[in-house]
């Protein structure tokens, strides 16, 4: 046995390091962590590039490491136990920029070791001793300001939300907040990326007003920072809290002008404004605000849209709706939820005539008024699809269609179809394979 470890260690240099870092009380220093984890890592490098295949292999390292991080910290070494976590951080954002990591394994380790770091810091802060909390506060303030963040800002702003910890302590809160304020002010050159870093440094100085500075600073803040998305958006949440509706609206115009090229944020802001038109019972611009919601497809606005208008007065406004969309030429699941829920089967039939793929879910709701009309549609796009269809992939898609018809059509109807695809096409055995397949 002995003989076969050895010939093992010979062939594998990492294992020896493993057993020692696991077995050897003398081998769990924070040198042998990262010795650990480079053996792994060099172990499958390529002129140093790790191969997608060979990741999941140079992260064990890493993994032995994080394993033995909450054993170290229930001992009684928590700094320690975040200097492993740094090392694993460390080392595998810098593995990071040579390796193909497509299934966010690395990821997933740097992660794991933030998640291990607040765990220990939430876990053990009140039996802590000063100078431990200065040493781990410190080793987080360190790691968070180093260069290789630059490119990471998630994992950068993750270790400075840890730091929030430890600003009960007026001097260590001022040497956050210095920090901040330098990252802020070098962002300022940096285009969209430096107005992201920027909010994100803003948002941790709010936490610390929120633990320390009380509501009214608080909301002095929120107010100063409204160009931030998050900032406006709890200015917003506020401001309903208060029944200020009015403030609400404003502020949601305000965010519309400044964010109208972000059209996620555009949307967000306009579904406040017409909440904040609800509660005042503003019933003109709530139809002006939910029919521009229903042109750009947002059925949920629809049936809302229609009970703010008499019977008779919505038929002129639902006509008005119907021929904007029959105005475009692309295909709408609006249009059709209108057609299902209004009960139009007309001009739900003459929709599937212009895009004859939509008979595929909407032929249930035209069977009962156009059974024939349905059948045709059927017909005429497996046709459509057979004269394109060069290989078995498109082959085995129209075959899936005909099963479909197959719960529609006259089951003798649909032998004969498949019949006349076989005669037609009698010159491409593939198609002639998947056909026969249906017959089965």
């Amino acid at each position: 046995m002995v003989t076969i470890i050895c010939d093992m260690v010979n062939q594998y240099p990492e294992m020896e390091t493993k057993l020692l870092f696991q077995h050897a009380p003398a081998h769990d220093d924070v040198n042998s962590c990262s010795q650990i984890i480079n053996e792994y890592i060099h172990a499958v490098q390529d002129r140093g590039f790790i191969e997608y295949r060979d990741v999941s292999y140079a992260v064990q390292g890493a993994e032995l490491v994080l394993e033995k991080v909450d054993q170290t910290a229930t001992d009684g070494d928590t700094v320690k136990a975040v200097h492993m976590c740094i090392i694993v951080l460390s080392m595998m954002i810098d593995m990071l920029q040579g390796c193909d990591d497509s299934d966010g394994i690395v990821g997933g380790i740097i992660d794991e070791s933030i998640a291990s770091i607040d765990h220990i810091v939430s876990t053990y802060m009140d039996t802590m001793s000063e100078s431990t909390q200065q040493q781990i506060f410190q080793i987080l303030l360190q790691e968070a300001s180093h260069e290789r963040h630059a490119d990471w800002n998630e994992w950068e702003f993750a270790l400075l939300n840890i730091c929030i910890y430890f600003c009960t302590n007026p001097e260590w809160r001022r040497q956050l907040d210095n920090t901040l304020e330098q990252m802020i002010s070098s962002n300022s050159k940096e285009g969209w990326s430096g107005t992201y870093r920027t909010s994100q440094c803003k948002k941790i100085q709010l936490q610390l007003i929120q633990l320390y500075d009380g509501s009214s600073k608080e909301e002095a803040f929120i107010q100063t920072n409204l160009q931030y998305s998050e900032f406006r958006e709890k200015a917003i949440q506020h401001a309903f809290h208060l029944c200020e509706y009015e403030k609400v609206i404003k502020l949601c115009l305000d965010g519309e002008q400044q964010d109208k090229n972000a059209l996620g944020l555009l949307k967000k802001w306009k579904t406040y404004r017409y909440k904040a038109y609800e509660n005042l019972g503003d019933i003109e611009n709530q139809r002006q605000l939910g029919l521009a919601f229903v042109l750009k497809d947002d059925f949920t606005y629809y049936e809302k849209l229609k009970i703010l208008y008499d019977p008779s007065s919505w038929l002129e406004i639902r006509e008005h709706i119907l021929s904007t969309f029959e105005s475009t030429a692309y295909r709408s699941h609006m249009y059709e939820s209108i057609l299902i829920l209004e009960r139009l089967p007309n001009k739900l039939l003459a929709y599937c005539h212009k895009h004859p793929a939509t008979i595929l879910h909407l032929y249930e709701s035209l069977l009962p008024d156009y059974p024939s009309e349905t059948h045709q549609i059927f017909i005429t796009h497996m046709q459509d699809l057979a004269q394109v269809a060069r290989d078995r992939k498109m082959y085995k898609n129209i075959c899936q269609i005909i099963q479909t018809y197959q719960r529609v059509g006259d089951e003798k109807l649909v032998r004969e179809f498949i019949e006349k695809l076989k005669q037609t096409y009698h010159n491409r055995p593939a198609f002639l394979d998947e056909l026969g397949k249906i017959n089965n």
